[in-house]
Order: structure tokens, then sequence, then C-alpha cells
């Protein structure tokens, strides 16, 4: 069964979203600012789920599985966003409102565009949506797109002065 944690911590004013689904953990650190701009950093693998916002950039690092370390690579991105933009956090049932408000934008893209509603009220796949994901799951298409999304993944941690030590699976650096 799906769990999912929301954590917000006032004093740095972010939040982490945590979500145990399917026999793994995945860790989302979002930080939000005064002017609507906002980023997450996560450790998921898939592409996107809408297409790019310039409003809410996600920086993913699939092999990070370590929380400690995924908030440093986070922390990074943060400072370079500081200079142009104020960090605002609300309390609680403010940012469980927020996440709720995203998670129904990113589930209404996607029924508009892979799935229909039946008579019976059931969402099933369109015959575009069917294709698109059976497309994505199959040899060589997923491995291609994992090592894609690994590579830049790795390519922006350099960037940001870190290194990834596969032996440890820890994130190495500032």
């Amino acid at each position: 069964m799906p769990c999912i944690a929301l954590l917000v911590n006032s004093e740095k004013r972010d939040s982490a979203h945590v979500a145990h689904i399917g026999g793994k953990d995945f860790f989302v650190f979002k930080t939000r600012f005064a002017d609507g701009f906002s980023f997450e950093t996560a450790n998921t693998a898939g592409g996107r789920m809408l297409p790019a916002n310039p409003t809410n950039p996600t920086f993913r690092f699939p092999a990070v599985r370590i929380p400690s370390d995924l908030y440093r690579v986070h922390e990074r991105i943060r400072k370079g966003f500081e200079a142009e933009h104020e960090p605002v956090v609300s309390n609680s049932d403010d940012e469980i409102a927020e996440f709720i408000s995203r998670a129904e934008v990113v589930r209404a893209y996607m029924m508009s565009r892979d799935y229909r509603l039946t008579s019976d009220n059931i969402y099933v796949f369109t015959a575009w949506g069917a294709m698109w994901h059976a497309v994505l799951l199959t040899w060589p298409i997923k491995p291609i797109r994992e090592w894609m999304f690994g590579r830049k993944a790795f390519r922006k941690l350099k960037e940001l002065g870190f290194r990834f030590d596969p032996g440890s699976r820890r994130v190495l650096g500032p």
C-alpha cells in the first residue's frame, strides 16, 4: 500500500515529501519562493509528468538513495536561486494544500492525455496512452531512458561540485 508523508521545515523554509510505493522509497525536497517560483530535488527516475515548467523545475538524481545526501544537493541548488528569490514556507495545512493542488494538476494532465473515462466511471487508457506507455516500457527504450536520466544527473552533480561514489552509493563533496 502506498504511503506518503509531508514534512515541513519552518526554519529552513522548505519541505520534504517522502513516499513508499511498490517497495521503493522516494524523496522529494521542495523550496517555494515568494514570487511563485519553486524547485524540487528528487530521487525519482522517470521523466517529467508535465511539459517543462520554468517556474517549477525538478532536478532528478535517481542513484541518490540516502535522504541526507539528496538534501545536501538540494541545499546547493537552492543557494543558486536565493540571490534572486526569497524562500517561503507556509504552515503544515497550507503546504498540504499546495501538495494536493500540484498533484491535481499532474493528474488532470495525465487523464487528459493518456486516459479516458468510461460510462462506468472507470479510467482506461486511450489508444494513444496505451501505445505510449507500452513503448516506454519496452526494450531498448526503457534502459536507454534510464541511462539518459542517470547521465544527466551525474553531470548536474559534477556541475554542483559533487561526485557520486557507486561503491558506497554516497554523494561526496562539499
